[in-house]
Formats: C-alpha cells, structure tokens, sequence
C-alpha cells in the first residue's frame, strides 16, 4: 500500500468511525462548543457550532446551542431564529425560554411573553418556568399576568426566593403595603441579609410609619453595601422623615460624595437645609438639581 492509498484508507476509517459513533460525536461537539461559549469566545463557538450544524443540520441541541452563542454575542435576531428551530423540531421548555428572553431584548413583549407560556405549560409542576413568566410579564408590563404566574410558582414552591420577593415588590407598587411586607418578611427569613430584600422591607415599613423599623433596615442596607450612594440616601430619608435633620444632612453628604450629580440625594438636601433654616444654601442646592435636571418634579415644584 502506498503512501495515497494508506491517506485514503485512514480517511475512509475515519467517515467509518464518525457514521458508527453519531452520538458521541454530537456530545463532543457540543462540549467544544459549550467550552468556548464559557470562555467567552463566541466566534469560535459559532464556527463550531457551524460545523457541526453541517454534518446534523437539523439537531435540536446543536440549534439550540446556537441561539444561545448568538444570544450572548448579542445577535438577538440571530438567537431568535435559532432558537425558534430548535422549538420547532423538540419543544423544550429551555428552548423557548432562549427564545422568550431573545425576544423580549428586541422589545418584542408580547412574542416574549408567549414563548415563556409554552415552557411552564411544557413543565407545569415545575416552579421555575412560572416565575420566569412572571418575570417575563414584569418586563412587558403585564403586572397581573405576572402575580399570577409568581402565585403558580409558590403554589408549587412556598419557598421560591424570587417569586415570594417578586410578589412582596407589585403588591408594594400597588399599595397594598401589609401583604408587600408580609411577603418580604418571608423573603428576609429564606435568606436574611440581602440588601435589595432591605431596601425594598425599608420602603414598604416607612409607608405603613413604622419609621424606626425603616430605619433599622436602611442601616443595615448600608452596612451591607457601603458605597451606593443610594442606599445612603435611603438611610438620609429615614432619618428625614424622622425629623432628625443633622444626621440626614451627614448622609447626603456621604451619599454625593460618591454620585455628585444624584439629582435626588441633592433636592432632599436642599430640603433638609431648609428645615435646618438655611435658606440661601437650600435655594443654591435646588438650582443645582435643576441644573443637572430641569425636569425633576420634586425640585420643579421647591423652586416654584
């Protein structure tokens, strides 16, 4: 055999080896692929990911795989036709919630929404595919949709951290302030110490004037998180609603030395300085907010 022959038999082996082994082939492809998606090295996980669409251009797993590399670089139209063939060929829930998030980045709600609808339906006693349509529905602006989905998913998780938080957040929006805190309650008991649980308890406690209790979270809130200049100002606004001017004063402070432009910390400075009687210095403070900010209501309305 010469040296032709012996390439052309390796070669044949080889298309012996691929055709017997199919499986495995398509599992080592898609590890290669999935390794380079986590190394962030998209243009090679697509033209992996090509290749091996050549050889089974039709495989769910390699399409899907493919919206997802799309999806990350950011080719969300891409995403959205890969993703729809793979739902096309084996409706998995994971594939339609590649599609619905894909869809929902192009701002195309209502297509978002129904792709999230297949998966809990593909999946109904499961938890997760309901708080991702309620978070979904969130994102289009569907709020009742979206308590419902979060109520499906507690109904079969009590425990489920992020539909219980969810649910404590709308039920705030709406006002029903009691219900909000009893949810976010909850949520500090699954897991305790988590600024945004804080931070949202915070808010709802001062709007049902247990203003101590607010307080009591912003500080730990801040204790928690250091520098956001937000959660100083949080802390600022209890302390305001308080009436203890002086320290709200030093928050503010603390808060625009990070963030000198925060319109907000800057007009409710303005405010304490006009509790503390120091008028001209309240009057240069919201000209500086309306400055940053000319449409700002709260300093609109201080500067008449």
């Amino acid at each position: 055999m010469n040296r032709r022959e012996r390439q052309t038999a390796t070669a044949e082996s080889g298309k012996r080896n691929v055709s017997a082994h199919p499986v495995e082939d398509i599992a080592a492809a898609l590890n290669a692929v999935i390794g380079q998606l986590r190394a962030g090295h998209y243009l090679e996980a697509q033209l992996l990911c090509q290749r091996a669409l050549e050889q089974s251009p039709e495989h769910p797993e390699l399409l899907h795989l493919m919206a997802l590399v799309c999806f990350n670089a950011e080719q969300f139209e891409h995403a959205v036709e890969w993703a729809s063939r793979a739902s096309q060929r084996v409706p998995k829930p994971a594939y339609f919630t590649t599609l619905g998030t894909a869809l929902l980045n192009l701002k195309r709600h209502d297509e978002g929404v129904k792709a999230f609808e297949q998966a809990a339906l593909l999946k109904p006693d499961d938890a997760g595919p309901w708080n991702n349509l309620g978070n979904a529905c969130i994102e289009a602006g569907r709020q009742t949709q979206a308590m419902e989905s979060f109520d499906r998913a507690l109904e079969i998780d009590r425990r489920h951290l992020d539909a219980t938080f969810k649910t404590g957040v709308i039920l705030q929006q709406r006002g029903r302030y009691q219900e909000a805190l009893d949810y976010l309650n909850r949520c500090n008991a699954l897991l305790p110490d988590q600024v945004a649980i804080l931070v949202a308890r915070a808010e709802t406690l001062s709007a049902l004037n247990r203003l101590e209790e607010a307080l009591s979270d912003n500080r730990r809130a801040q204790t928690l998180d250091p520098q956001n200049p937000h959660i100083r100002n949080n802390l600022a606004q209890s302390l305001m609603r308080l009436r203890r001017y002086d320290e709200a004063l030093i928050w503010l402070d603390r808060a625009l030395a990070i963030q000198p432009d925060f319109v907000e910390a800057l007009d409710n400075k303005a405010s304490v300085l006009t509790e503390l009687h120091r008028v001209a210095d309240a009057a240069a403070g919201y000209e500086s907010a309306q400055a940053i900010d000319p449409n700002h209501a709260d300093t609109k309305s201080n500067l008449g």
